[in-house]
Parts: C-alpha cells; sequence; structure tokens
C-alpha cells in the first residue's frame, strides 16, 4: 500500500480508529488507577581508601577502590545486608521480596554508590533506604581484610545524602500512561483498519470494479436521500444529479456495440438488493424522456416490485402472456408518453421455466419491433439463472453493481460475470448504483442547472433564452 491508500483507509474508517484511541486512553486511566501508588527514596554513600597518608599511598587506595567498589555494589540486595534490616525494622518481607524493590548503583567515574529503596510508603522507603546504607556501611569495611590487627580496614564509608521522605510518587505516572495509551490506541486503530481493508474485498469504487473485470464502465448513480421519497424521476427532479447520471447511461447505451435489430436489453445484478429494479424503471424512463418509444418488461417473476414504484396494478401481466391467456398488447400499461410497462403479473409456482421458455423469446421479438427499446427486469445473476438465459436471447446484459453495506465483493462480481460468459452471453457494461456524494473514494459528482439571465430590455425578457454551457433555456423549457 503507497501511502495515499493509508490516507484514504484513514479517512474512510476514522470511527474504527478513534473507537481504539479512546478503548487505549480508558485502558491507561483504569490502569493508573487499579496500580497502587510506589514511592522511592536514595541514599547515596562515599567510599574513600584508607591506606595511608603519602600522595603514593593515596594513590594506590584511589585505584583500589575504584576496582572494589564495583563489587560492593552486588552485597546490597544480599541477605548478609537485608537480613538485619529486616530485623531491626521489624519488616514483613523476605530477603527475596525485599531485594525486589532495592538497588544500588556506582555513579559512573566515582566511588558513590547510590542505594534505591521502593516502597508503597513514603516514610517506609526512606526508612528502609537509609538502613540499608548503615548496614552497608557496618558490613564491607568486615569483607576487606586490614593491614595489621590494629589497624582498620582499608577502606572508609560515609552517607553524603541520607534518604528523605519523598512527596511524590514515582509510580504510576498519569501523564506518561496517558501518552503511553494514546499511541498504543492510535496504532492498534491504525493496524485494525489497514487489516479490516485487507481483509474487506466488498466493491467500494470504480477503480475497483475496473480491476475485477474489463466490462465499460457504463456510468455511475449517486446516492440519493430523497430516492426512497421519490424513487422515479420525474420532472421535477430531472436536473438532478441522479438524473443526469442516468443520462449518461442512456447515452452510452445508444453507442453499444449490439448486433443489428436487437434492441432489449437486460438489466441484472449480482445480488439483491443492488437496486436493479429502481435503475432500469429510471433508465426507461430517461429513454421516453429522449424521444424513445421504451418498453419495460418485468421479468424478476420472484420478487416484482415495478408495480409498487410506478403504482400500477398487476393483476394481469408478464405470465398471462407467456402461458397463453392473453395476448402481449393486452397486458401493456402506460405509464407516460414513449414509456409501456409489461408487470410481472401473478407469481407463478415456476418462474424459471417461463422466463427460458420459447414463449418469452418469441414475445421479445415481437417488442423489438413494436419499440425501439425494450428493458428487461430481470432476477440477479448469483442466486438463479434467469438472467442468464435471458441475456442470450437479448443483446446482452447491463449489470448493476450497488455500493453501501450490501455491496458485492470482488469475487461475487467476478462469478456474476463468468456466468454469463458461461452461456454465451454478454455483459454489456456495469451501471455503478449508490455511489456516496463524498467519501475517500469517489469523487462528488456535480449537478446541471439552468437558470433563466435578466434581460437588459424588459421587452425581450419573455423571449430572451440565457445560454448556459452550449443549451439554452428556450430548449431547456421546449423540452419539458
Amino acid at each position: 500500500m503507497e501511502l495515499m491508500d493509508y490516507w484514504r483507509v484513514l479517512r474512510q474508517r476514522w470511527l474504527l480508529v478513534l473507537s481504539c484511541i479512546q478503548l487505549g486512553i480508558v485502558g491507561a486511566v483504569l490502569i493508573t488507577v487499579a496500580i497502587p501508588e510506589k514511592y522511592e527514596a536514595t541514599s547515596e554513600l562515599f567510599v574513600a581508601p584508607d591506606l595511608g597518608s603519602t600522595s603514593s599511598e593515596l594513590m594506590q587506595g584511589s585505584d583500589f577502590v575504584l576496582d572494589r567498589v564495583k563489587s560492593y555494589v552486588e552485597i546490597v540486595d544480599k541477605a548478609v545486608i537485608l537480613d538485619p534490616v529486616i530485623e531491626d525494622l521489624g519488616l514483613d518481607d523476605t530477603v527475596g521480596a525485599l531485594s525486589e524493590r532495592v538497588s544500588a548503583t556506582v555513579v559512573p567515574e566515582t566511588v558513590v554508590v547510590r542505594i534505591t529503596v521502593e516502597d508503597e510508603s513514603a516514610q517506609e522507603a526512606a526508612d528502609t533506604a537509609n538502613a540499608i546504607a548503615a548496614q552497608f556501611m557496618a558490613t564491607v569495611p568486615t569483607l576487606e581484610p586490614a593491614r595489621t590487627s590494629q589497624e582498620n580496614s582499608v577502606v572508609s564509608i560515609n552517607v553524603v545524602d541520607p534518604a528523605r521522605t519523598p512527596l511524590h510518587p514515582v509510580s504510576p505516572n498519569p501523564t506518561l500512561n496517558l501518552i503511553l495509551g494514546l499511541l498504543a490506541g492510535m496504532a492498534a486503530g491504525l493496524a485494525a483498519a489497514v487489516g479490516r481493508e485487507a481483509l474487506d474485498r466488498r466493491i467500494k469504487s470504480e477503480e475497483h470494479v475496473k480491476a475485477v473485470t474489463p466490462t465499460p464502465v457504463m456510468g455511475s448513480i449517486p446516492a440519493d436521500r430523497t430516492a426512497d421519497e421519490q424513487p422515479i424521476i420525474t420532472l421535477d427532479n430531472r436536473h438532478g444529479v441522479r438524473a443526469e447520471a442516468l443520462r449518461q447511461v442512456r447515452t452510452n447505451l445508444q453507442f453499444l456495440d449490439v448486433p443489428q435489430g436487437q434492441r432489449s436489453y437486460v438489466v441484472t445484478s449480482s445480488m439483491p438488493g443492488e437496486g436493479k429494479t429502481l435503475t432500469a424503471v429510471n433508465l426507461a424512463v430517461t429513454m421516453a424522456e429522449g424521444g424513445l418509444r421504451v418498453c419495460l418488461v418485468e421479468a424478476d417473476l420472484r420478487r416484482p416490485r415495478t408495480a409498487a414504484y410506478l403504482g400500477l396494478s398487476s393483476t394481469v401481466g408478464l405470465t398471462d402472456a407467456l402461458i397463453g391467456r392473453a395476448d402481449w398488447s393486452q397486458v401493456v400499461q402506460e405509464y407516460r408518453d414513449g414509456m409501456d410497462v409489461i408487470l410481472a403479473g401473478t407469481i407463478p409456482p415456476n418462474p424459471s421455466d417461463l422466463v427460458v421458455s420459447d414463449a418469452m423469446e418469441q414475445l421479445l421479438q415481437r417488442l423489438q419491433q413494436a419499440y425501439d427499446v425494450v428493458l428487461v427486469d430481470a432476477p440477479p445473476l448469483l442466486p438463479v439463472t434467469d438472467a442468464a438465459v435471458l441475456s442470450k436471447r437479448c443483446a446482452g446484459a447491463i449489470v448493476v453493481v450497488g455500493f453501501g453495506r450490501k455491496a458485492i465483493t470482488a469475487n461475487e462480481l467476478s462469478r456474476s460475470l463468468q456466468m454469463l460468459t458461461t452461456v454465451g452471453a454478454r455483459a454489456l457494461g456495469i451501471v455503478i448504483n449508490k455511489v456516496p456524494q463524498n467519501g475517500p473514494n469517489v469523487t462528488p459528482l456535480v449537478g446541471y442547472t439552468y437558470t433563466p439571465a435578466k434581460s437588459a430590455n424588459p421587452r425581450h425578457g419573455a423571449r430572451a433564452a440565457a445560454v448556459d454551457g452550449g443549451e439554452t433555456v428556450a430548449s431547456a423549457q421546449k423540452t419539458s
């Protein structure tokens, strides 16, 4: 993944990253509250040689102490020091437990020994550090032999900085914990976002579609919040971005390379919920608006929804024509000028048999002779084979790919297109549906509206036509 890919993932899954950051901060707060406070007290001792008074003896003594002081600190947390301390202070700790809270170091390039004690009680930490320092002063000289029986040990130890009661705990550190929790949450969020992106095989962009199939993209229909209330393109919203996108599909459909005389197209999808029925209906409306005579055939006999969208009665329809109960001209209903509809009719027990029958092929041939374009709303490709068989009997299939929560995966799209190839049908193009108007994966679509210009001469105001993008208001009004 490139840097821009990470940025796109971050923008797309920022809620996941934010949730992980919040969890990291909450975890840091809980850990800070749960960890008991601990205090540190430090005592410093100076180890000096006691070998003589001449300069030569002092030099030898200094070298001796510098070498030996490294060994002295190793006994600070041993029983020889801690046993007397535990007994003198009356501590409940064992030597092993106390040694875990005691540390001793030598200040680099010096003979200063630093003894540090950690405890949940500030006063007890200071008392223990001073007691260990006193015991260290008493024990170390006994480990070094005197030069004669009348002389003292070769080293002399003095406290230069006794331990004092600490005022603030060293642990937990709320600021450090919050910073670490923030960084850990951010790292976990980024990892989770990248992981989900890598595992998410849903189609989320036009580039993703092009990576799956060489089938051309005929258009992208934007998501519209008002589609539920006004699903069909009308005169009131015919200049919106959704209507303009459908006109692009209409234009691209007219330039497809199809066999001469083939004017029927199957509109289908890979899975239910991608919006293929509403796309077929609005595409038919858009074509009729462009001056074509269109017939929309509802061949989805399992889940017919066209009647509900158009507000028509489905008491008779396609099934009646296929079983010979009625002629096709008797089941055609006019929806608007230039657009007729054949609804599904009564749902049969054997929809697949009817849709792929010879009667259906004959009906399509008759409709192609009577109309400029025949659009067949077929079932999805993956659940049933109806759409694949119908596509072979028509010029080909227009496959709708829906975005959003019910978006299909790349594998599902590939399988559905392969089904068309298997039966010898053509996938004419892809129509991407429910494209977000904003977000990391898309470029916002811009609507195009016509606005009358103000005329300088009031007498000519009614006849004035404002030129906008090569089209005039007068011509737009004439079209409406």
